[in-house]
Order: structure tokens, then C-alpha cells, then sequence
């Protein structure tokens, strides 16, 4: 039981022209590694975190595993050697009769270009070897040439790329910028507008050969024609190379090595490597005198070491000698030292080693976390936590809510564009986004939950009670477009829909409604000790069909509602959806001003008295809460709606109504009847 297959198929070579056919006498059972001759080998494989520039080739990886082994005593019998780098001396130009001429145009976003050209190349298939070693590591061999720069790129870091000479247009390089929209076809065949900030390697004429540092052109690239080629080796900018990476949706090994931060003193060594690779192994002569164009050299930066700062943020107690030891099994060479502290000049492949707390963190690495003796004192300090604290209420409303049934979610910030309109002044877009639909900051929280709902009632689940703790973010008015002023909110929000009670032979179901939505949203604010002053009914909301806004004073605490049946169309939601929305920033800052303390049993009983009013039509229940409020004052306790009736034509009925009523009950509690 078995396939047949080609040589691709089981990682021996590129050909997939046909299956492999294998000799007559070939023992059923044989293992394949004996059959095609394979040599052993052994391949490693590392977490890299992204900052590790400096261990994205075999070298850097090679000069960390020395630095970690050789300051330990039990390898002190490595004596003085060190990591043995690839041999350039027999690097020599034959004859410069293939000059090519490059001028730099963008100097920040190129800061070193260096290039030079090869003559009589044939291409063709990689020697074994070559082609094993790049297998090892994941890349696909596709002919002699590419398969050198890879090499190399993995072997010291440094991506290089190779252009079919007679394909440069005037024999000119230019590294520059191109208008807006400009296309661009890759080696892939897809084509690409540019965008003007996009780094471009260009022919005499200004036409677009590649993008700096991320992906070659299909007109300009190594074919099996090709029999001179240029070879770049430069330092671009990691940042312009990171975006255009992502505005073009390209995640090559060169750029995901440009945007950590390469090495930029190591171009004109690893071109000097690939080129003798060439020549060795492709036939090449050196065409043309190496061009380096480096206006302003990129030197070590330097950085003071402070021992008493290592001891204090690593607890590991390192002596001078020690230190120093690291630092130099590191490259780190020291500038200046005293008694208290080391000055180091950080190698330039090192990008992320910038500060002091780096240097430590590169320090105790090498030493080693396990070395690190365990204190036998334990030092505490008294801190005054923030009042009130957030962590707590939020907590108690959210153990109250999912008490009752209700389940947290959490959505992404990031919001799809067209639940926003274009002219929205106050919607913060992103400059670039991985989907061209979410592109929007989310300025309300309710999306994500109708998101949810949706999704849960295509798998049939149609009663959902859910919260969501998180931020909203908008553009201020009062800030200007060159300097907006961006705001961000925490927000609390409840959603309800479906049935509340589930289905039971003795009971009926019960839809969720507006009132079980103001339970909820008032037993919340009651957790966190806020009593709401004022209540407004809600004319018109972009997203609600009616509902009430709650405010303390002069600020809103929380709106709630139904989902208009706009939004509930929009996303497909066929059950009645009520939302609230808590400004938590807000519930805070009030209930840091509450006051708490003992307050007495009241001595008289409370005395309830019902109401009979006869209104308007027009008139609204929360106008007649805020006059009896007003009123009553701290004697009010409680008012509840009992019962309405409404006038017809025909007769009286006795109906319920939303935000109309007629008949209110009220509860005072004072030392005698006191009227409304």
C-alpha cells in the first residue's frame, strides 16, 4: 500500500516532471535514505521572539550558543577560539567592463547600497548540497543564482537580490520613490499599484524593478537565459519596509528581516560571499568594481552599565570580572569602566539593544536565569490603592450579571467600515488594516454584540443574555486635523434577546423585554453604589428604536434600549434585540465621590400612598418621576407604575403602554403624610 511520487513530493529535489522510477533490483522496504544516498543531518529548530535581529542567520545563532558556552567553567577548554566566518580574501575584480552606474535618491529610506556586477554566469541547477541545506530549512530551490542569495541570507542575515544585468535599462540603478498608483508586476505576475511612499529599485529609464527590500519584478528578474546579473546588498529602512510589506500583503524572509533591523555594516561582506559562491559554482567572473554608497556610517551606539542596576533589577550578584567576561563573549567591547559601571559599544546587529535595561536583559540571558540564587529575605512596601478600585466594581458587576445568566464576550476594537459612514469626523481609521473591511476604530460596543448574536442564532442558539467590558475610541471636535485629539472610554455593555425562561411542560415562555433589560442595567449600577438622578426618554439614536437615557446630574451614566429594527435587519437578526451601554469612566468618577458611612434606622414607618393622576396622552412617565423627585426630595424612597388606563372612542380600556401611564404608586418615607 503506497503512491508513487516525484522528487518534490518527498523533499529530494525540485523536479515534478514526472514520478521517480527506481532501479529493477531496488529491495522492497529498503529505507529511501539508503536508496538516493542522503547523508545524515540534524535540524534545530528555535523560538526566535521578534526583537532577536542579531539570530535570524546561522552565524548569529552560532555567536550566541558561543557566548552562553564559553564563559562557563566546565568549557574552558574551548581556549580562545571563536566562530569561524565564511573566507572573502580570494575576492578580486577580474575586469571592470561592466560598470553599473547607482545613485541613491531617497537616503532615508536607503541608508547603504552596495552592488556589483558578475559576468559569464550559467544558470542552472544547485550542486546537491546547496540544494539539501536550503531543503533543511524550509526554502524551495529554484536555480543556482537565487539559491546563493538564500544561502546567504541564512547563513549571515543578510537578504540580497540578484537583477539580469542586461534587463537594467541604460546599466542605471535608481533607489527612489515613484508617483501614487504606479503599477508595479512582480515576479509572481500579479500586478500592484505603489503607493508614494513605497522604497523602488529602478532602471535608467525610472521603471520599477523592485520593491526595496521586499520583492522582485517579473522584467528585471534571473532566468535560465541570463548571463550577467547585478548583485544588491543594502540597508533599508525597517520601518518603510515593514509598511510597504503589509500595504502589498508580502511576507518575505527578506523583509521580515529589513523590518527587525539588519546589520548595517555586513552588506559589503555578504556580497563578497555570494559573489565567490557565484563564481564557484555558476562559472562567473567579478564584471565591475564593488559600489558602495554609505553618506553616513551607522555606528555602535554606546551604552553605560550600571552594577548596581544589574544586582537591583536581576537579583544576580555579578562581579566586574564577570560582566566584562559576558560583554566580550558577547562582542560588546568596552569603552570606559570605573568602579561602579561599564560603557559598551553595541554591535550594529544588535537592533534592539538600545538602553541599559537591554544590555542587563543580554547580560543575564548568558548567565543564565537558573544561576540566579533565590533571596532568603522577602521585601514588601504599603501601597494605596486607587479609590474606588476599579479591578472590584468591575468585578462585582460583572459576578452579579453572570449570576443572573449572563455570559461575557469579547470582541475585536476593530470595527468593519460600513457600520460607520465615510463622513464620520469622529471615527478613528486605521492608516493600515490586514482587512480591507475593518479599517475602523469601533465607537460603540454594540456591533460586536449583534456579531455575536448573529453568529449564535445561525448555530440555533437564539436566547442569549451577554456583557462586553471594553473601550470605544473617537477624534474630539475640539482638536484639528493635523493634531486630532483621539479619546478613549471604557464601556459596559448588556445585551438581551430570545426567550428569558426556558421551555417546561408546566410553564409557558416568556420573550425578553425592555423592563428585563432596566432591571438588570439598575441592579449593575446599584453594585457599584450609583443612584441615577434623572431619567430621558430617547427621540431619536442611530442605533436604538426607543429607550431611556440615566444621568447623574448633568452626566449620562448609561443608555438603554431596543436595537432598532434597522441594525437588526443588517446584521439578520430575527428576535427583538435590547441593548445597554454603561459609561464606566463615568460610573467611577461618581462613585468616587459617594459618600459611605453608617446612616441610622429610620424611626417612622414608611407610609405608601397611590396616586391618581389624569394626564395627557403626550405626557411621558419619566416627566412625572422627575416632578415627584423634585418634590418629594430625600423623602421619596421609591415609584412604581401600577396600572394605566387610556380613553377611546368606544370605551375605556385598560392596556399597558411603554412610556405612558396614568395611575403611579409611590412610597414615602417621612415622619407624616407629606403630600406630592
Amino acid at each position: 500500500m503506497g503512491m508513487i511520487c516525484a522528487e518534490d513530493e518527498i523533499g529530494i529535489g525540485a523536479d515534478h516532471s514526472g514520478i521517480i522510477v527506481l532501479p529493477s533490483d531496488t529491495v522492497v522496504g529498503t529505507p529511501a535514505r539508503e536508496v538516493f544516498h542522503l547523508s545524515d543531518d540534524y535540524v534545530y529548530e528555535i523560538g526566535l521572539t521578534a526583537n532577536r535581529s542579531d539570530a535570524t542567520c546561522h552565524v548569529g545563532i552560532a555567536k550566541d550558543l558561543y557566548a552562553a558556552l564559553i564563559i562557563r567553567p566546565e568549557y574552558s577548554r574551548l581556549g580562545d577560539i571563536q566562530v569561524k566566518m565564511p573566507d572573502v580574501s580570494a575576492f578580486a575584480v577580474a575586469e571592470n567592463r561592466l560598470p553599473i552606474a547607482v545613485e541613491v535618491r531617497d537616503t532615508a529610506g536607503c541608508r547603504r547600497y552596495v552592488g556589483v556586477a558578475i559576468d559569464n554566469i550559467q544558470v542552472a541547477e544547485s550542486p546537491e548540497w546547496l540544494q539539501q541545506r536550503l531543503q533543511a530549512v524550509g526554502i524551495r530551490t529554484i536555480n543556482n543564482i537565487v539559491d546563493i542569495t538564500n544561502y546567504v541570507l541564512y547563513e549571515l542575515g543578510q537578504p540580497l537580490h540578484a537583477f539580469d544585468a542586461d534587463r537594467i535599462a541604460r546599466h542605471c540603478v535608481y533607489v527612489e520613490t515613484l508617483a501614487q498608483g504606479t503599477e508595479f508586476v512582480g515576479l509572481d505576475g500579479h500586478k500592484r499599484s505603489l503607493h508614494a511612499e513605497d522604497l523602488m529599485i529602478c532602471d535608467g529609464n525610472h521603471s520599477p524593478m523592485c520593491i526595496a527590500g521586499v520583492f522582485g519584478g517579473a522584467d528585471s528578474g534571473v532566468t535560465d537565459s541570463t548571463t550577467r546579473i547585478f548583485l544588491e546588498s543594502a540597508y533599508f529602512d525597517p520601518k518603510r519596509t515593514r509598511r510597504s510589506s503589509e500595504r502589498h500583503n508580502l511576507r518575505t524572509e527578506a523583509a521580515t528581516r529589513f523590518e527587525k533591523g539588519a546589520d548595517p555594516n555586513i552588506q559589503s561582506y555578504a556580497l563578497q560571499r555570494a559573489a565567490l559562491l557565484i563564481c564557484e559554482l555558476a562559472g562567473g567572473v567579478i564584471a565591475s568594481n564593488i559600489i558602495d554608497i554609505y553618506p553616513e556610517k551607522i555606528e555602535k551606539r554606546q551604552v553605560r552599565l550600571s552594577y548596581r542596576n544589574l544586582q537591583r533589577l536581576t537579583g544576580a550578584n555579578l562581579s566586574p570580572d564577570e560582566v566584562r567576561r559576558i560583554a566580550d563573549a558577547l562582542e560588546m567591547g568596552v569603552v570606559a569602566q570605573d568602579k561602579d559601571s561599564l560603557t559598551l559599544a553595541i554591535p550594529t546587529n544588535k537592533a534592539d539593544v538600545t538602553r541599559e535595561c537591554d544590555v542587563i536583559e543580554e547580560i543575564i540571558r548568558i548567565y543564565g536565569l537558573n544561576n540566579i540564587t533565590l533571596p532568603t529575605t522577602l521585601h514588601s512596601i504599603t501601597s494605596h490603592n486607587e479609590q474606588p478600585d476599579r479591578r472590584v466594581l468591575f468585578h462585582r458587576a460583572a459576578d452579579h450579571l453572570a449570576a443572573n445568566g449572563y455570559l461575557e464576550i469579547m470582541a475585536t476594537s476593530i470595527a468593519n467600515a460600513r457600520y460607520y459612514a465615510d463622513d464620520d469626523v469622529r471615527a478613528v481609521r486605521l492608516l493600515k488594516s490586514l482587512n480591507a473591511d475593518y479599517d475602523v476604530l469601533r465607537q460603540t460596543l454594540l456591533f460586536g454584540g449583534l456579531e455575536a448574536i448573529a453568529l449564535n442564532q445561525n448555530h440555533r442558539h437564539s436566547d442569549l443574555q451577554l456583557f462586553e467590558y471594553g473601550k470605544v475610541y473617537a477624534i474630539e471636535p475640539k482638536g484639528s486635523p493635523e493634531n486630532p485629539h483621539y479619546v478613549e472610554e471604557n464601556r459596559l455593555a448588556i445585551w438581551l434577546t430570545g426567550d428569558t425562561t426556558q421551555e417546561h411542560w408546566r410553564q409557558k415562555t416568556r420573550k425578553a423585554d425592555f423592563y428585563d433589560l432596566q432591571a438588570i442595567v439598575q441592579q449593575v449600577l446599584q453594585c457599584v453604589g450609583v443612584s441615577i438622578s434623572s431619567t430621558a426618554f430617547i427621540e431619536e439614536h442611530a442605533h436604538l428604536g426607543y429607550g431611556l437615557q440615566w444621568a447623574v446630574g448633568k452626566k449620562i451614566v448609561a443608555t438603554l434600549g431596543a436595537v432598532s429594527k434597522k441594525w437588526q435587519q443588517q446584521f439578520d437578526v430575527k428576535n427583538e434585540v435590547f441593548f445597554a451601554e454603561i459609561a464606566w469612566d463615568i460610573v467611577l468618577q461618581i462613585a468616587a465621590t459617594q459618600k459611605k458611612g453608617y446612616k441610622p434606622i429610620v424611626k417612622y414607618p414608611t407610609v405608601r400612598r397611590d396616586l391618581s393622576l389624569l394626564i395627557d396622552k403626550s405626557v411621558r412617565y419619566d416627566q412625572i418621576l422627575d416632578i415627584a423627585r423634585k418634590s418629594a426630595k430625600q423623602w421619596l424612597r421609591s415609584a412604581e407604575s401600577w396600572s394605566m388606563y387610556m380613553r377611546t372612542k368606544a370605551n375605556w380600556a385598560r392596556v399597558r403602554s411603554r412610556m405612558q401611564w396614568l395611575f403611579i404608586c409611590k412610597t414615602i418615607r417621612a415622619p407624616s403624610p407629606t403630600p406630592i
